[in-house]
């Protein structure tokens, strides 16, 4: 049963080698790329082991120990990172399960065990466009199940070499990796006999590269025939690209007012794409930098004009300077507020009630009222006054204004609070109103204020 087991398994190994090597072929008639060293590799394909071992151990309850040939485990499958230190040294840890199946007897079942290995350790490659062998040896754990016996685990090394052979810049098929498989296991106790496993591990499948740049590939250049001459000319220098760096600013806005910010906005550019930094400075004011943006303050400064410098350079050296105007205006004066004067509302027609507020006053105090209600936050003045003839004029002047003011806080519904009213030696026989907007104040020059009852 064993030897049929392990043609199968020689069987199906030289099958995916034969696979592998046939891809092989067409990757190296096709373009391969130049040689490169990626940051990462990881490995996975087909796992065949011969453990090359014999199992001993001891049946459950049993009392005499059994033993069977451990000769090969043909289902198995591994999976590999290797971490590249520099193009010829990295970190491989790599684990592989190898399943034996079951069998019918004792000793089948013995045979058919699983093998699980996880090591870590030092791997060498030498990389070359069409080819890239490999050397390491790993040391770890091994975990052997032989199905009859309790698992056992123990110390593993692998050691051994392989040949990759590169696709492209991501992709190599792995075409062979042969190791030697070293590990000790004990499957009871004495007198039954270790379990000593000097055997080997091939394995076969694709590595994916990850990270690193692949070199510039130079154009080809057509022979040309050397030409009949007696001295050979000196070879041409071919000189290096230059990097041609602009520059470009605007102010957003142009014009502030003074003590107002205005936004720098840069937009630099590299003929050959190299990374740029930016600086700013200004004639007036505070100017402070991010990238290509800069906040110009012209907090303090009088009207006049700024003069911002933007500058960028390449990491080559290579710099370029741009200039923007700020034009500082002084703000807008802003004129006090006035008062203003309204209808006057006479009271000389009715000589037995002079201070009484006809019908004629009315409607000048219904224009008032709407505009107070207009404008919620103005006051109103109103000034009475009497002519030199009238009996107790002071008085009367008062009871005009007084008698004005209450019209329009008992019909109109303004608030008393906001009509003030005052007292004028004019001769005549009005009330004048006059309307206070609000940060305004009234020229009382003339008149009293009369304090209402």
């Amino acid at each position: 049963m064993s030897h049929i087991v392990f043609s199968q398994t020689r069987t199906t190994g030289l099958l995916l080698m034969a696979l592998a090597a046939s891809g092989v072929t067409a990757a190296a008639q096709s373009k391969s790329p130049a040689p490169v060293t990626p940051r990462i590799e990881i490995f996975a394909g087909y796992s065949y082991l011969y453990p090359n071992a014999v199992a001993s151990g001891y049946l459950p309850n049993g009392i005499v120990p059994v033993s069977s040939c451990l000769c090969a485990i043909p289902d198995g499958g591994g999976l590999s990172v290797n971490l590249p230190l520099n193009p010829w040294l990295g970190v491989t840890v790599a684990g592989s399960a190898h399943v034996g199946g079951s069998g019918t007897t004792n000793a089948s079942r013995i045979g058919n065990a699983d093998d699980y290995n996880l090591v870590i350790g030092p791997q060498f490659k030498l990389r070359h466009k069409h080819f890239e062998p490999f050397a390491e040896v790993l040391v770890g754990g091994d975990r052997l199940s032989p199905s009859p016996f309790h698992q056992d685990t123990g110390f593993g090394l692998l050691a051994g070499g392989g040949l990759d052979m590169p696709l492209g810049h991501h992709i190599a098929v792995r075409v062979f990796q042969a190791d030697v498989a070293i590990a000790n296991h004990n499957f009871g106790a004495s007198p039954a006999v270790p379990t000593h496993m000097r055997g080997v591990q091939l394995q076969s499948g694709v590595v994916f590269h990850f990270g690193g740049r692949h070199p510039a590939i130079m154009p080809a250049i057509a022979p040309v025939a050397p030409a009949p001459a007696i001295v050979a000319a000196a070879p041409v220098p071919v000189a290096a690209p230059v990097d041609v760096v602009t520059l470009t600013a605007q102010a957003q806005p142009a014009q502030v007012i003074a003590g107002e910010s205005s936004t720098i906005v840069a937009q630099g550019n590299s003929s050959l794409g190299r990374p740029l930094t930016y600086s700013f400075s200004s004639s007036a004011g505070v100017i402070t930098g991010n990238g290509a943006t800069a906040i110009l303050t012209t907090a303090g400064l009088a009207a006049g004009t700024a003069i911002v410098t933007a500058n960028v350079v390449d990491d080559m050296g290579m710099m370029a300077t741009a200039t923007v105007p700020v034009v500082m205006t002084q703000p807008a004066a802003v004129m006090p507020a006035a008062t203003s004067a309204l209808c006057s509302m006479s009271f000389a027609r009715d000589q037995r009630r002079p201070a009484r507020v006809n019908n004629e006053a009315k409607a000048c105090l219904d224009e008032i009222a709407m505009n107070l209600q207009r404008n919620s936050d103005e006051r109103l003045a109103l000034v009475g006054s009497a002519g030199v003839h009238e009996h107790d004029k002071n008085k009367l002047a008062a009871e005009r204004a007084e008698h004005t003011r209450e019209y329009l806080v008992q019909e109109k519904g303004i608030d008393a609070s906001r009509i003030d009213i005052y007292t004028s030696g004019t001769d005549a026989k009005e009330v004048n109103s006059v309307v206070i907007p609000a940060g305004a104040t009234l020229d009382t020059t003339g008149t009293t204020k009369v304090v209402a009852h």
